[in-house]
Formats: structure tokens, C-alpha cells, sequence
């Protein structure tokens, strides 16, 4: 009788620290979820700053300039090419792109 008693309690105790690694992890992944979507915040909020001050500052870059594209992952590129419309050419690598000048920033 006690030995099953104690065999009972040996399984118990074995849920219970797998409960709880499942806990510690997806506490883990929660936290890890909140830090990436804190540095996502915080790098619009900047970005939007960024904008604001070359709008103010009524920038334009020039051909041969080498400028940053948010939404290219922040790659850097040459301006090859300005359209009068505001329109861009730009060579990332091997590739030529064309973007706005809201969607470049000063390097």
C-alpha cells in the first residue's frame, strides 16, 4: 500500500515539473514576443521621427547620394536616378528599385 502511495506521489511530482517547464517556456516565448514588438515600436516611433525631420527640413536626395530603405530591412542604397515627380531610382546590389522620397532616409 505505501509503495503505491509513494509510486502515485513520484508520478505526481514528475507532472508537475513537466507543467512547469511548460510554463517557464511559454513564459519565455511571451516575454521574448513583448521584447521584439517593444523593438518594433520603438523603431516606427523613430522612423516616423526620422521623416518628420527631413519633411521639415525639405531634404531631396541627389544622384550618387546613398541613402536607407525602412522597408527594404534598412538595406542601403545609391540613388541613381530622381524623377521630378519625387520618385526615385535606386540600385540595392545588383538590383534597380524604384521608391518615394518619403521611403528613404538620410544615411
Amino acid at each position: 500500500m505505501q509503495l503505491k502511495t509513494a509510486e502515485a506521489i513520484t508520478t505526481e511530482i514528475r507532472l508537475a515539473r513537466v507543467q512547469l517547464q511548460t510554463l517557464k517556456q511559454l513564459r519565455k516565448e511571451k516575454n521574448a514576443a513583448a521584447s521584439e514588438s517593444r523593438a518594433k515600436e520603438e523603431a516606427t516611433v523613430q522612423d516616423q521621427l526620422s521623416l518628420a525631420q527631413q519633411i521639415a527640413a525639405q531634404w531631396r536626395p541627389g544622384v550618387g547620394e546613398s541613402v536607407v530603405v525602412p522597408k527594404f530591412n534598412n538595406k542601403m542604397c545609391k540613388v541613381v536616378d530622381v524623377d521630378g515627380n519625387g520618385v526615385l531610382t535606386l540600385q540595392m546590389g545588383m538590383m534597380k528599385v524604384k521608391a518615394l522620397v518619403d521611403e528613404v532616409r538620410k544615411q
